[in-house]
């Protein structure tokens, strides 16, 4: 007998510059994070059809991109930011604790205090 396991849709995303293009190649599952590189000023960010905008539109719970043309160095780590999550962190915790400098123009959307994987309770003994 052969099993299969299907997946219905993403639950973390790290993309790269799709300049004003979304690709819409899989759902969001509830509560998925996600991270793209695309540098677009706040007006656009909402009206055009790219990757941190349309994410949330199709259902994506908190996302982070880049306002003005980004430095490598100076985005968020998504290695790190998922780490971090599965840790038990917030995700705005996460955002910070992997993004290198603060006074670079990034812009996360959603509840910065959404915890999607809550730290195990330790008993007290």
């Amino acid at each position: 007998m052969v099993h299969s396991i299907t997946f219905g849709g993403a639950a973390f995303y790290a993309g790269w510059y799709s300049l004003k293009h979304y690709n819409d190649a899989f759902s969001w599952i509830p509560g998925a994070v996600g991270s793209t590189w695309t540098a677009l000023p706040p007006p656009t960010l909402v009206k055009a059809p790219i990757g941190a905008a349309n994410a949330v539109r199709k259902g994506i719970t908190v996302t982070t991109g880049t306002i003005t043309e980004p430095d490598l160095f100076g985005l968020p780590h998504p290695d790190g930011i998922v780490r971090n999550l599965l840790d038990g962190a917030n995700v705005g915790d996460a955002f910070l604790r992997n993004t290198a400098w603060l006074k670079w123009m990034i812009l996360q959307i959603g509840d910065p205090l959404y915890r999607p994987f809550p730290a195990p309770k330790t008993s007290k003994e």
